[in-house]
């Protein structure tokens, strides 16, 4: 094993400034040579401690899209604002925690970031409320998005999806566990195969509207759940919008009466 780990860490250090395509292609088949070795026996915890450590060193994204931090140029009437909203509220979240939206990982940072989200549509008379999705879908991930009701639309809002597309935590193969913890491939690495463009969807203009895309969205945070996967868009959005009923809160009111699924 630790000559396997001192290989990897000499193939980051040669390859840091590589594109993350070419990171993946050579880092790839060792990552799962030592996820292999972790299936196979007993893996001494200080071994389990380096290979989190070369994981958190590459720190470059998987979808090759930038995050959108610019004022909204759409001739949707209903799109104009959604993307107003993430605008306005990317640029105060860089303002207020002192990160880049375009380059940062904004790794659990998502209610901090949906607050700023909610507030921003509040000001703009936007119904939206904030969800977890760990209490929703039954997951141990704990993530927070936004729902909003534009102008007889739904539209799913994330603005630190980008955080799960780190190419150390998406190696296909990646498994391994300690008493305390487990750790498995992450959302993004679930969403290259039949969801890499709703990905950069969402990472690039921080919204979904499309419920194809809706779905796959939703589909991939699935995996971690011993719930089935749901059929549409619509049944995830119902899933969520439901449990609004009895709401004493004007927007999450409006969200729920218009749910006529």
């Amino acid at each position: 094993m630790k000559e396997l780990l001192d290989k990897i860490q000499n193939l980051i250090e040669k390859t840091m400034d590589d594109d993350v395509i070419v990171q993946r292609e050579l880092l790839e088949p060792l990552f799962n040579q030592v996820y292999g070795l972790c299936h196979q026996s007993k893996v001494d915890i200080l071994d389990m401690l380096r290979i989190s450590q070369l994981e958190n060193q590459l720190t470059k994204r998987i979808i090759d899209v930038v995050p959108k931090v610019e004022s909204s140029t759409s001739l949707d009437d209903s799109d104009k604002i959604i993307e107003q909203i993430v605008y306005y509220s990317r640029k105060k979240a860089e303002e207020l925690y002192q990160c880049s939206i375009k380059s940062d990982s904004l790794k659990s940072r998502s209610l901090d970031f949906c607050n700023i989200v909610l507030e921003t549509s509040k000001n703009l008379g936007i119904a939206s409320t904030i969800f977890n999705l760990s209490n929703i879908l039954e997951i141990p991930i704990k993530h927070h998005i936004i729902i909003s009701y534009i102008h007889n639309r739904y539209y799913l809002v994330d603005i630190t999806y980008q955080q799960f597309f780190l190419l150390g935590y998406n190696f296909k193969e990646r498994y391994y566990e300690h008493p305390s913890y487990t750790k498995v491939c992450d959302i993004g690495g679930r969403m290259l195969d039949n969801g890499r463009e709703c990905a950069k969807k969402m990472i690039e203009g921080g919204y979904l509207k499309d419920l194809n895309d809706i779905k796959k969205y939703f589909d991939a945070f699935m995996d971690f759940s011993a719930n089935p996967k749901l059929q549409t868009g619509n049944e995830y959005l119902y899933l969520f919008l439901k449990t609004l009923k009895g709401s004493n809160d004007k927007s999450e009111r409006i969200l729920f009466e218009k749910a006529n699924f």
